[in-house]
């Protein structure tokens, strides 16, 4: 698992920081999760929801919050490490938020070299991205655009990068 301290790298120009979340750290990403709340509920159920995931056994899961330059949290998955098939290990991602407050899928793209950085750090052989990951139509488009330039290829089944 990624340790719970701060990874750093700069992705277009801009410092970028991430960590895997701890309990105790779930609370303070509640605003971002309010902001970034596609349907108008998901804040709401945060906290219950973060925990179980965490706490979710036998598979090894996690929650991996990302930051930019200023400190402030613009975008967060949930992922998975499903039992390999075929000898392949997998980093399945779940649930992807993000917010753009600069040009648009700024955060977006570092969301996406983040997670291909994750899947690398804990010794993947693909990082692949659930259909029902991103829930709202416009977050769907963005990532069909984006996750193309950034060397994942989709089908049915999301977007996937080999690595």
């Amino acid at each position: 698992m990624p340790a719970p301290h701060p990874y750093s790298m700069p992705i277009d120009g801009i410092a970028w920081s991430w960590q895997a979340l701890e309990p105790a750290d779930l609370e303070p990403l509640l605003p971002f999760v309010m902001a970034a709340d596609p349907s108008g509920t998901e804040a709401l159920y945060w906290k219950r929801d973060a925990m179980a995931w965490l706490e979710a056994r036998p598979t090894p899961r996690g929650i991996i919050s990302v930051k930019c330059l200023a400190g402030l949290n613009l975008a967060l998955f949930f992922y998975a490490l499903p039992q390999s098939v075929g000898g392949l290990r997998r980093l399945a991602v779940e649930r992807l938020r993000w917010l753009e407050l600069a040009r648009p899928h700024r955060s977006l793209d570092a969301l996406l070299a983040i997670v291909v950085e994750t899947g690398r750090q804990l010794d993947c052989d693909e990082v692949s991205i659930l259909p029902h990951a991103a829930t709202e139509r416009s977050a769907k488009s963005a990532l069909d655009s984006r996750a193309e330039l950034a060397g994942f290829d989709s089908d049915a089944a999301g977007w996937r990068q080999r690595l």
